[in-house]
């Protein structure tokens, strides 16, 4: 059975693709580049119907699966553990059960309902008990211990960066194309 694709996801990728954002995009220009599709995409995904915060959720996951995609930044994404199911996780699996301190655990909670990011946040801190390598992502800001990016705001334009010095501080290496 095939994942039904998301109004919101087929808008942004259709937009990613008229805009050539793939041929323009590198590390050293991210920033600039999200926030155009963000000042771009924000407002009309607002206008999509069904759960505004969950529609903006879609907005910032698939644009960071993307990203993170055609930078080569090393992750993994939808990662399931024991029945949990991670957003994204830099590296990746191997090295969060092995060497928590060096992966990241990015979690895009699709409702802002406090109770509900509070179990959230529970569930993934018996799999990364270090709570400054999980990093929230939402829509509108929120009172909790772990790093909070805000969706429309400078830090979500900064965080490819971001997660490029958590990978480059922890000695992770880039995929690598070719061999030298």
């Amino acid at each position: 059975m095939e994942e039904e694709i998301s109004p919101v996801k087929e808008f942004l990728f259709d937009y990613l693709e008229k805009e050539k954002i793939q041929s323009h995009l590198s590390l050293k220009n991210s920033p600039e580049i999200i926030k155009k599709i963000i000042s771009d995409c924000y407002s009309k995904v607002l206008q999509f119907d069904g759960d505004k915060d969950e529609n903006i959720s879609i907005l910032a996951t698939g644009l960071l699966h993307y990203m993170l995609t055609n930078l080569l930044i090393p992750s993994q994404r939808k990662i399931l553990i024991n029945k949990f199911e991670l957003d994204i996780v830099v590296p990746d699996i191997r090295t969060l059960s092995n060497k928590p301190q060096n992966a990241l655990v990015i979690f895009i909670p699709k409702k802002l309902e406090l109770k509900f990011i509070q179990n959230k946040l529970m569930e993934i801190s018996k799999i990364q008990p270090n709570k400054g390598n999980i990093w929230i992502i939402v829509s509108k800001e929120i009172n909790c211990e772990q790093k909070t990016i805000i969706i429309s705001q400078e830090s979500f334009a900064n965080i490819l960066n971001e997660i490029n010095e958590f990978v480059s501080s922890k000695n992770i290496r880039q995929f690598k194309i070719f061999k030298n």
